[in-house]
């Protein structure tokens, strides 16, 4: 797994987690459907009052789209529970340049921040486009959003890092977790945001603690991509992968294909192969599925009819993994395990 978080630091969270191993099956059963059936409307946010609701879609800019320079601080779960806080500089020049730096981290909300470590600044340096790109909150289609989740805007403004905001309410319909949204309301910047589990618990925050619209990128030093990529474009691109990939035969309620990329990791790493990525989304939650063809060499070759599934929780970031015949499959979101057990079930060959 470590080989993959290399190449898909966009979903990494953390870099520890506890593993859970079990034998998968073939599954084609429908546990979202179950679990938004049994859960109660929204989950983390107040209940907004019946009636017919204008659907509303957030005017929102996303900061690398921007000229600007940020300070923020990002607030995430960890497996044990606690909620680290990251303080980060966020440089973009808005013609698709971005640098972000870790300049503060706490174990804890409430503890001081202190300097990082070079470990985790070279995680960050290595990571900063993924982090921006998938860990930040970016709206999907409106189609999809609007029917996960109930979008209203508040009749009060927040303020933050001193500018009255604009709140907007996202009560998910199937009790999965709700978000929240600031927005700047002169240039629609997204200043903050929150994503709470099905519980009602913040797993993720991020507020805005100043802006900078004169940004000085003298210093900048943009990022270069880890490795190249492509569209996937179909059954066309399968001997890029070496193999046809494995198809999800169930996905939770709402998701959608955003997008499919190929990262060509087999030069990076041989016996990897190249790596196929898709990305879903409920209009506001991120789901990937990984795949690439499995090392065969001497060595590593597969139990007969046996398809080992490691589970790992990386602090609200989840990784359901395995080895399904010529495959190597990765489910990751941060949706129950058991729906990543489901989705993984629902890809194993017959």
């Amino acid at each position: 797994m470590r080989r993959f978080l290399l190449l898909l630091p966009a979903v990494l969270f953390a870099c520890e987690g506890q593993q859970a191993t079990q034998t998968a099956s073939k599954s084609t059963s429908s546990s979202g459907e179950q679990l938004a059936a049994s859960a109660p409307p929204g989950g983390g946010l107040p209940q907004a009052s019946g009636g017919a609701q204008a659907r509303i879609y957030p005017d929102v800019a996303y900061p690398e789209d921007l000229e600007v320079e940020i300070v923020r601080l990002a607030e995430l779960r960890d497996s044990a529970g606690l909620m680290q806080q990251l303080e980060e500089r966020l440089l973009s020049n808005g013609l698709g340049n971005t640098q972000l730096t870790l300049q503060g981290v706490a174990a804890e909300v409430g503890q001081p921040l202190n300097n990082p470590t070079p470990a985790q600044s070279d995680r960050y340096l290595a990571q900063q486009g993924y982090y921006i790109k998938y860990r930040d909150l970016h709206l999907g289609a409106s189609s999809a959003l609007w029917q996960n989740y109930l979008v209203a805007q508040g009749a009060e403004t927040v303020d933050i890092a001193g500018i009255a905001c604009e709140h907007y309410t996202l009560t998910h319909q199937h009790g999965m977790g709700d978000a929240e949204l600031f927005i700047d309301p002169a240039s629609r910047l997204l200043m903050g945001w929150t994503l709470f589990d099905a519980s009602g618990i913040a797993t993720a925050r991020m507020r805005v603690q100043s802006v900078n619209w004169s940004p000085n990128f003298g210093s900048a030093s943009w990022p270069v991509p880890f490795v190249s990529e492509q569209d996937y474009a179909g059954a066309a691109d399968d001997h890029l992968l070496g193999l046809p990939p494995l198809r999800p035969t169930y996905l939770p309620q709402g998701y959608y294909l955003a997008e499919a990329r190929i990262l060509f990791t087999e030069v990076l790493l041989p016996g990897f192969g190249n790596l196929l990525v898709e990305r879903y989304s409920d209009g506001v939650r991120q789901l990937f599925l990984a795949q690439h063809e499995r090392d065969l060499s001497p060595g590593h070759q597969p139990l007969a009819n046996i398809t080992q599934l490691r589970l790992s929780d990386l602090g609200g970031l989840r990784i359901a993994e395995g080895d399904p015949t010529l495959h190597r499959l990765y489910v990751v979101g941060d949706l129950p395990l058991s729906e990543l057990h489901t989705i993984f079930g629902g890809m194993l060959p017959d």
